[in-house]
Formats: C-alpha cells, sequence, structure tokens
C-alpha cells in the first residue's frame, strides 16, 4: 500500500499528542473498522509505534506489525554482548542480523526482534535492480568495550514468524518511500503552512490537501500507471499548458500547446487519458457514479491489482484497492 503513495486518513492532534503513539491510535482505530479479511497484511511504523499499548493493540485485531525500538541504555548494553558472543547472519546491504527473543519491561509477552548492525561509516552495498533506499536514523555509534570495530545499529521487533533477517530489514527500509509522502505534502502541496489555534479548522484543511494530493496522484497514476510523479516535475509538465478555445457552430473545440521540453511526450500522455474519458463517457450512462470511480481506479493502479477490481466503499466514500502481494 505504501508504494501506491495515497493517503489513507488525516489526523491532526493537539500539539501536546505530537508523539508516535498518538498517530498509531488512529491506525489502528482504522484497520479495527474494517472487516478482518480486508484488514491490511502488515503494519509498519518508526520507533514511536514500538511501544507496547501499540503491539497489543495489533496483536488484539491479528494484525501482524514491524518496528522499531528505541535504543535505550539497556539496548545498548545488550547489543555489546551480542557483538562479543552473539552468531549473526548476513541480513543484506552490509547489515547483518541477530534475533533475540525479549520481554521488555511492560510487556505483556516476549516479542521477536531483530538486532541490525554494520561497520559504522559503511556505504550501503547496491542492490540489484532494485533501487532500494537506505535504513533511516542509524546515526547511533557503538564501540564495544573489547575495542573492537564501531557499529551502528537498530532493533526491530515484528511478530511475523515466517521472515528472516534480509526480508525483514528490506522491508523496514521500504518504510523510507513512505516518508517521501510526508516530504512531498510538507513542501509541494503546502501541508505545513496553515496551522492555526482552531483545531477543526486545521483538520479541514488538511484533509482537503489530503483530498487534492490524492486526486492528483490518481491523475499522474492515469498517465504513468508503473511509477509515482512528484508534484515537483509532473505539475510543471502537465499543468503549464496553454489553452484555446474555439466554437464552431454547435461545437467547441479546445486546443492545447505545452511549451515544455518534452511536448510531444505530455500530449501523447494527455491524449491517452483524453481517449480513456472518452471511452468511459460513452458508457456512463450504464454506470452509476461509483461503478464510474471504479474503473477509473483500476486503470490507475493497473499495476498493482493485476487485473483485480477495486472494493466498492465500506463506509462513506473509503474505497479498498485489492493490492496483490509484492513479488519481492
Amino acid at each position: 500500500m505504501g508504494a501506491t503513495r495515497l493517503v489513507l486518513g488525516v489526523g491532526v492532534l493537539p500539539g501536546r499528542k505530537h508523539s508516535g503513539k498518538h498517530g498509531a491510535a488512529l491506525a489502528l482505530d482504522w484497520a479495527g473498522r474494517l472487516p478482518a479479511h480486508l484488514r491490511p497484511r502488515l503494519l509498519r511504523g518508526d520507533v514511536g509505534f514500538g511501544s507496547s499499548g501499540v503491539m497489543d493493540e495489533a496483536e488484539g485485531l491479528g494484525l501482524r506489525y514491524l518496528f522499531k525500538l528505541a535504543r535505550t541504555r539497556r539496548m545498548k548494553r545488550l547489543f555489546k554482548q551480542l557483538c562479543r558472543s552473539g552468531e549473526w547472519s548476513d541480513a543484506g546491504r552490509g547489515w547483518e542480523g541477530l534475533f533475540l527473543p525479549l520481554r521488555l519491561a511492560g510487556w505483556t509477552c516476549a516479542r521477536r526482534c531483530l538486532f541490525l548492525r554494520r561497520p559504522a561509516g559503511t556505504a550501503p552495498a547496491p542492490e540489484d535492480g532494485a533501487g532500494q533506499l537506505s535504513l533511516p536514523s542509524f546515526e547511533e555509534i557503538v564501540e564495544p568495550p573489547d575495542g573492537g570495530r564501531r557499529w551502528d545499529f537498530c532493533v526491530l521487533v515484528t511478530n511475523c514468524a515466517d521472515l528472516d533477517a534480509v526480508a525483514l530489514s528490506r522491508l523496514y527500509r521500504d518504510r523510507a518511500d513512505c516518508e517521501n509522502v510526508f516530504d512531498e505534502l510538507k513542501n509541494r502541496w503546502g501541508w505545513g503552512g496553515f496551522v492555526t489555534r482552531d483545531l477543526a479548522r486545521t483538520r479541514l484543511v488538511a484533509r482537503l490537501t489530503a483530498l487534492l494530493y490524492n486526486l492528483w496522484t490518481v491523475f499522474t497514476r492515469l498517465v504513468s500507471p508503473e511509477a509515482h510523479r512528484e508534484a515537483g516535475t509532473s505539475r510543471p509538465m502537465l499543468l503549464g499548458v496553454l489553452g484555446r478555445v474555439t466554437r464552431s457552430g454547435r461545437k467547441t473545440t479546445i486546443h492545447l500547446v505545452s511549451n515544455h521540453a518534452t511536448g510531444k511526450r505530455i500530449a501523447a500522455a494527455l491524449s491517452s487519458i483524453h481517449g480513456f474519458m472518452r471511452r468511459l463517457n460513452a458508457t456512463a450512462g450504464q454506470l452509476d457514479e461509483l461503478s464510474r470511480w471504479s474503473v477509473i481506479l483500476a486503470a490507475a493502479f493497473r499495476h498493482f491489482l493485476h487485473g483485480k477490481t477495486p472494493h466498492p466503499p465500506l463506509e462513506k466514500d473509503q474505497w479498498l484497492l485489492p493490492l496483490a502481494p509484492s513479488s519481492t
């Protein structure tokens, strides 16, 4: 779902509720309102989600999860011990992993934890054709007391018993792609420049911004279904078009001209969308509004759906995309 770059929901909370656990409560509430067979396959989050309360609630909903744990003093001491005596295995991209069941203070049960380490200052190893992103926020450096090498490290916690160290570390690295959504919303869509003292008004504008972002994402997916096009490049390409309206008799024609360097490709893309909309309009009389949206979403996200059709809304305007499992 993260690869679609869609915003599933927006929660605006007071400044005193800025930690990740408050956002996690909103996500879990959303997941809990879905039928069991339509809930996400996995919930992935940073250190703000790695708390006992969030994990207990996710387990109660039957959700699999992958979170990052805080690097506390106990974690650093334990990591130093594992550096001396643990049996580490390859975790991909220059990282080594070691599984250890832990039951920390406040936890209701022992959980599967994955320690990841890499020599400090090591550049990430290339990954064949995957465009893999680096694991973020590994500035913590630990030096074992025996004078050995210095390490970058982090600790992940999961209830996925069927995934090895390579799969889990890659799955967490992919979370960085979701972080790009926040960067795009803040810097390209003005998500951070409208905050007021009126919480209700702030929530309204935040949700409106997310809605416009989603609509633009759907539009650009019709142009390029295999990749997300960020606003910094897609808006100048697709909106920087000059238009002229001519009328002859009862016929109105709009002539579009682009001065962009890739004007021919842009014209071909807009023509393909125009053709799709014409075909949809030809059958619109046989479809209601929900069915028309289903056709549009199926076309925009065909790279993910593999022939499936979106589920009708379960409540209000909430659509569900039955995404196929990733091949990786």
